[in-house]
């Protein structure tokens, strides 16, 4: 799977060009950052998703994909509850056996890697809503 989309990253054609304009300034309005390299940020932390590397400073970690996929979508909507029902959607699929279980395994891996690095990111639980990525 590649880059992970927000529904409202898509516009339909025909389009109106003040549509357009007004859904670039919310996607720049964000909290997280997409620089033109591709690489996101949240906090001390730097993810390249296509190459699943986290960076915190100088400590560099390879992320197996579903694991980079998990962290792109929290990094995405960082600031704004995502449910485990929408990391099963969009990082397993639809077609999946991928249950709540793995999801906490997952952030727990997450939680890890980030306190092995030394990154003051928190992923937050919320509870019975989902979890929240934090700088």
């Amino acid at each position: 799977m590649g880059s992970i989309a927000e529904p409202d990253d898509y516009l339909a054609k025909p389009f109106q060009t003040d549509e357009l304009l007004a859904r670039l300034r919310a996607l720049g309005r964000r909290g997280t950052i997409l620089h033109l390299d591709g690489l996101l940020t949240c906090g001390d932390l730097q993810l390249d998703p296509l190459a699943h590397i986290l960076r915190c400073g100088a400590d560099e970690v390879q992320l197996p994909p579903k694991e980079s996929q998990m962290l792109e979508l929290l990094m995405r909507r960082k600031n704004f509850v995502t449910s485990k029902e929408m990391l099963i959607e969009k990082v397993w699929g639809y077609e999946t056996d991928a249950d709540e279980n793995r999801v906490e395994m997952y952030i727990s891996l997450l939680r890890k890697k980030f306190g092995m690095m030394g990154s003051t990111v928190i992923i937050q639980t919320i509870r019975g809503a989902g979890y929240i990525l934090k700088p």
